[in-house]
């Protein structure tokens, strides 16, 4: 049987994160400030708070966007150099504002550059966007994204990138870990708030990723996981 379109669902590839129709959420961190790094991804992980809302018993996280700096790789060319396309992920449980116990992790081989980069001063900044592979599944509260640039689990660092950060705190301020990352190696280091967005969907709804989008198409979202659609 034909799956039930919901709702038509339009990514922007940079800028600010979409509003989602309903049975979706978004934890939009996305007030990105450039250039400003919280911390050099080539030997640190870095990990942020977010909630997950408590409209429904459990949610999906299935996507996730970050913003990338290079390190005063000239030229200011609108493209953050030499990204490895794979982004290393973990969510871990809240600990009285803090990363407690790992409730899944993973990384995202094909993790890709979205839109032009913005450039200022010494440096290029981009969003990134990887998904959870698979989807993890949460109940509402507060959960902690960690990211690195590399697979997670890994010791060694790549091409010096920082993590972006936001022009807010909201919550508890962004924390760092040397890798591999482990949560009781977090600690603050005063750099504010990680620039992130994380999509969440329904257990029903499989949300379109960006790159499943063609020039000139349209997708729409359905409540049946694998129905989604272009035209």
């Amino acid at each position: 049987m034909a799956a039930r379109t919901v709702a038509a669902l339009c990514l922007a590839l940079c800028g600010v994160a979409p509003a989602l129709a309903a049975g979706t959420f978004v934890w939009d961190q996305s007030d990105v400030v450039v250039p400003s790094g919280v911390t050099t991804l080539i030997t640190n992980a870095v990990a942020d708070d977010f909630t997950v809302p408590g409209s429904l018993p459990s949610w999906q996280l299935q996507f996730a966007d970050v913003w990338l700096q290079d390190n005063m790789e000239l030229p200011l060319d609108g493209m953050v150099t030499n990204f490895v396309g794979t982004v290393g992920w973990a969510i871990y449980a809240d600990a009285a504002g803090a990363p407690g116990a790992l409730a899944a992790s993973g990384s995202d081989g094909a993790a890709f550059l979205l839109g032009a980069a913005v450039p200022a001063c010494c440096w290029d900044t981009q969003r990134v966007r990887f998904r959870f592979q698979p989807p993890v599944t949460v109940t509402p509260g507060t959960y902690w994204l960690a990211i690195r640039e590399g697979a997670w689990g890994i010791p060694a660092g790549f091409d010096e990138h920082y993590a972006s950060r936001a022009s807010s705190v909201r919550g508890s301020a962004a924390v760092v870990a040397p890798l591999p990352a482990v949560p009781t190696a977090f600690s603050f280091v005063g750099s504010g708030d990680l620039a992130f967005a994380v999509y969440g969907a329904a257990p029903a709804v499989s949300l379109v990723f960006a790159s499943d989008f063609e020039a000139g198409g349209t997708c729409a979202w359905s409540e049946t996981v694998g129905g989604n659609s272009c035209e």
